[in-house]
């Protein structure tokens, strides 16, 4: 069966609808095409590793994701519409520990462009940058989940990567290679296809670690990312600011009406608002 939803419904008796799913298509560039050559002449190179605790047959795999981020300009009518977006150039998943993964990414770097390193950290997982950083110096970005959820952090990067809803013009600002297919259709290369399939199928395939690997860059790069202009966080609240009972009203009502006592006890006050009205 080749289609994980069905085989999760089936055997797993974890049904997932199309419409539940947090990303549901994924935005491919041609890595072939001179605009991805000028692309990747000014682009910031990443190298995002997340780690295996051992590389035992039961354990979980390594993932690893070389990524770019930078400029696309495209001509309109009246003026040039510059972009930011981060591309996927190859990633892999293997089993090893924390000092293979190490060397891994000292000879991927030794043979690859790569401006910045970044490294899950939580719990022993900062075995890996502490110890490149005691060879190599400051040149690692560390990410420490902390207590988000997998679940949480995809649905922070789901708008940057969901790419369904192109044709109203809103499209993703994270892509992934892709190769033309008879048809002359552009779909995702082979070589990087599991990764995708990491994302559109989440929650429903056997591991997404290269997802995990992509995810903290993708946060980590959110604020400098365009969105297309379309006003994501606008979005958002105008939605949340509709209908009677609606969360966002109420929110603004509070911080309309809201007078801070003076006194000690005004922190209590609030905290006893909002376990009444929020939590």
């Amino acid at each position: 069966m080749n289609d994980p939803r069905k085989y999760a419904c089936i055997y797993e008796c974890n049904p997932t609808t199309d419409s539940s799913r947090l990303i549901k298509s994924v935005r491919l560039y041609d890595p072939k095409s001179p605009e991805h050559t000028k692309f990747m002449a000014s682009a910031t190179r990443h190298l995002s590793l997340d780690p295996a605790a051992t590389k035992g047959k039961n354990s979980d795999p390594a993932g690893i994701v070389y990524c770019a981020d930078g400029d696309i300009v495209t001509e309109g009518s009246s003026e040039n519409v510059t972009e930011r977006r981060l591309r996927v150039i190859k990633g892999d998943q293997l089993p090893s520990t924390q000092t293979e993964l190490t060397e891994y990414a000292v000879n991927f770097c030794k043979n690859h462009d790569v401006d910045y390193i970044h490294i899950e950290t939580r719990s022993a997982f900062a075995a890996s940058a502490e110890m490149i950083e005691k060879i190599y110096g400051e040149i690692t970005i560390r990410h420490d989940p902390k207590n988000k959820s997998k679940v949480e952090r995809v649905r922070a990067v789901a708008p940057l990567v969901e790419d369904g809803n192109a044709a109203s013009g809103v499209r993703a600002v994270v892509e992934f290679p892709g190769v033309y297919n008879e048809q002359q259709q552009l779909v995702p290369d082979p070589s990087i296809a599991w990764l995708v399939d990491q994302f559109v199928n989440f929650g429903i395939v056997n591991d997404d670690h290269g997802l995990d690997a992509l995810v903290q860059v993708a946060l980590y790069l959110a604020p400098t990312l365009s969105a297309g202009g379309t006003g994501y966080a606008s979005s958002i609240i105008r939605q949340m600011s509709l209908g009677e009972n609606d969360t966002g009203r109420r929110f603004l009502e509070y911080i309309r009406a809201r007078n801070k006592p003076a006194d000690p006890q005004s922190d209590t006050e609030e905290a006893s608002w909002l376990s009444q009205n929020w939590l």
